[in-house]
């Protein structure tokens, strides 16, 4: 699990709620889907499923044991990446993505 923690005292509670909204909104395949979501105190905190893999190094290490550095793989990530940002800007008002909440197949 990775825990994400709001801590700016000004708007720690505001962005909190916010992104809890949107992650409940926002259903995708390639959308890091919300685990639990925390509030102690003056504490903040949204819990997340970890990454297996850091896509950077899978990019850079064809023999990376979590994917596959050949055209078609990585074509592949890029239009599901893609299919997330047009999930999240589909225009209408009431959406707000996060781009730090898009993940790849190989994660």
């Amino acid at each position: 699990m990775s825990v994400k923690c709001f801590i700016d005292p000004c708007r720690a509670a505001e962005d909190w709620a916010k992104e809890r909204r949107n992650n409940l909104f926002y259903k995708h395949s390639r959308i890091m889907p919300l685990q639990a979501s925390i509030r102690h105190g003056s504490r903040f905190m949204h819990v997340y499923p970890f990454a297996q893999f850091c896509l950077d190094q899978v990019l850079k290490d064809p023999q990376h044991e979590g994917g596959q550095n050949d055209p078609k793989s990585v074509w592949s990530q890029f239009m599901g990446l893609l299919s997330a940002l047009d999930h999240i800007h589909d225009g209408r008002p009431e959406q707000y993505g996060y781009h730090f909440d898009l993940v790849s197949n190989w994660c």
